[in-house]
Parts: C-alpha cells; sequence; structure tokens
C-alpha cells in the first residue's frame, strides 16, 4: 500500500502537468474574428442543429417555406441564398414526406453543413474533436483514479497515522478538480477566437435582433417571437428516428464530424445527434461526436483548476 501512495504521489503531479498542458495546446493558436455570414455564427452557437434550424426560419420567414401541423413543412419556392438552404431544398425533394423533424436532421447531416464546421476549425474558431478527445478521456481518467485514491487514503492514515501520507490528499484533490474541469474543457469545441467573433457579431447586428433568422441563430430556436415555430422547432428538436432509419445514400457517404451538442457555444444543440439508429451519435462513416447533447444557455467554462487558458463557451448564447 505504501508503494501505491508513493507511486500516486509522483503520478498525480505529473498527469496534472502533463494533461493542462495538453489542453492548453489541443485549443491555443489564434484565429481571425470574423464570422462568414451568419450560418457561421448559427454554428458557433449551437452546432449543425442550429444551422439547420436558422436556414429553415430564414426560409420561413419570406414565405418560402411554411411550417403546418404536426410538424409537415411545406417548400413553396426553390430559390437559395446559401448552400444551407439549398440543402434544405434538396432534403426535401428527396424525401418521402415533408416532415420537420428528418429535414433537421438531414441537413444537419449534409455537406453544406459539415462544410461550414471545417471552415470555422481551419479559421482557428472550432476545435475538432480528433484533436482534444484523449484529454477529455485523460481527464476523466485522472479524475476518477484520484476519486479512489483520496479514501484510500484517508483510512490508511487513521490506520498508520503516517505523516507521509498527508500530501496525497491536497494531491488528490487537485487531481480530480482539474481532471473534470479539463474534461469539460477538451469537449467545448469554441476556441477564444471563436468566442470573440460570435460576440462581435452579435455587437455588430444588435439593432437588428428582431429578426427571425438573426434570433435563432444567435440565442437559439426559445429566443424566436413567433410562438407556434417556436413550439415546431422545439418538437422537432425533441424526436428522435427510429432504430430503422436509414441515411439517404448521398448521406451515408458523409463523414459526418460535427455533431450535435453541448460542446458549441451554449451547449443549445439539443435534439438528436447526427446520428442514424437511435438518434443519436454520429453514425456516419468516419464520423466523431464532439461530445453529449443537451441544452443550456450557459457559456462554456473558460477558467479553473489550471486549465482555463484554454478558452471557453459563450456567454449569452441561448436555446
Amino acid at each position: 500500500m505504501d508503494t501505491l501512495i508513493t507511486t500516486l504521489q509522483i503520478a498525480i503531479p505529473l498527469s496534472f502537468v502533463t494533461l493542462v498542458v495538453g489542453v492548453v495546446t489541443a485549443r491555443a493558436g489564434g484565429g481571425t474574428t470574423d464570422v462568414h455570414d451568419l450560418m457561421d455564427v448559427a454554428f458557433l452557437g449551437g452546432g449543425p442543429g442550429r444551422v439547420a434550424e436558422t436556414a429553415v426560419v430564414a426560409m420561413h420567414a419570406d414565405g418560402r417555406l411554411g411550417i403546418g401541423g404536426p410538424g409537415i413543412v411545406a417548400l413553396y419556392s426553390d430559390v437559395a441564398r446559401n448552400p444551407v438552404e439549398r440543402s434544405v431544398i434538396e432534403e426535401h425533394h428527396r424525401a418521402p414526406h415533408g416532415a420537420l423533424h428528418a429535414l433537421r436532421l438531414a441537413v444537419m447531416r449534409g455537406r453544406a453543413v459539415q462544410d461550414i464546421g471545417d471552415s470555422l476549425a481551419a479559421r482557428g474558431l472550432l476545435v475538432p474533436v480528433r484533436k482534444t478527445r484523449v484529454w477529455a478521456v485523460w481527464g476523466l481518467t485522472q479524475a476518477i483514479v484520484c476519486l479512489v485514491a483520496l479514501p484510500l487514503t484517508i483510512v490508511r492514515l487513521a490506520g498508520t497515522g503516517s505523516l507521509a501520507l498527508i500530501p496525497t490528499l491536497p494531491l488528490a484533490v487537485i487531481g480530480i478538480v482539474s481532471g473534470f474541469v479539463c474534461a469539460a474543457l477538451a469537449r467545448r469545441r469554441l476556441t477564444a477566437a471563436g468566442v470573440r467573433a460570435r460576440l462581435k457579431f452579435r455587437k455588430a447586428t444588435y439593432q437588428h435582433i428582431m429578426a427571425p433568422d438573426l434570433q435563432i441563430a444567435l440565442d437559439g430556436h426559445m429566443a424566436l417571437d413567433d410562438p407556434l415555430l417556436r413550439e415546431q422547432l422545439t418538437a422537432a428538436r425533441g424526436m428522435r428516428p427510429g432504430r430503422d432509419f436509414q441515411p439517404a445514400p448521398h448521406l451515408a457517404a458523409t463523414t459526418v464530424v460535427w455533431c450535435a451538442g453541448a460542446d458549441f457555444g451554449d451547449g443549445g444543440s439539443g435534439g438528436s445527434g447526427c446520428g442514424g439508429s437511435g438518434g443519436s451519435g454520429c453514425g456516419s462513416s468516419g464520423g466523431g461526436c464532439g461530445g453529449g447533447g443537451g441544452s443550456g444557455d450557459g457559456g462554456g467554462g473558460g477558467g479553473g483548476g489550471g486549465c482555463g487558458g484554454g478558452g471557453g463557451g459563450c456567454g449569452g448564447g441561448g436555446g
């Protein structure tokens, strides 16, 4: 037991330093603070799901698209103003029915939306999952090991009274806190530059915030003034494809890297992930998923536990 305690006293500081350096390095690197368009802002705020919803809302606002009960989309025009709207039109034409939740999922998985994520990552505004996955696992592993070590050390200390055991207690606490904090930061997709870019866009467009597409892109579907549209989107986000769901061939061939989840600016992507069967995950060829789903309006943590320099989420994001 004494050998184990000594090993922990050496391993915990080494793991802590390695974890902090790894997370900060993976999330480091400057990026532009400019976004190309509203779809970039939507992606930063809520991931692929927010982008799909923004396109649908923009088309609904000017009459090119209608949504009736129960969540059925009617297309009135084939005019598209950007690649994501073109994807909405194409997926609607391919669909056997006009269900909003199925259309949303198909657009999320589509090449147009995935390309936005790739572009934002290339410009330093997002961190791809593959760069931080190992550190998320490392942080959780460190925290769990320290959680086990803490009570064992207390029991051993009570039994022997050895002063050599005392340093293990604060080290274990540091390992627990830093492990969970760094794991959470590693799962955050926005970089510090991404946070600044989103806030810069918000400040530049605040006087036009009543526009529905701006409302949803910046603050999520719950910020929409239209209660019926808000209700339809809420229902669509809560629906998952059935277990027999199979993506269309053109979607099955698309590598889905960017998924809905709490990893983006406000964690507000919600609803189903990018996945197929069961409605979660990234069930596409070669795809990774950026972490857990969920919702909430808080910003991604920027500080704490030695990993705080890694950036964070976006205060004020909704949805």
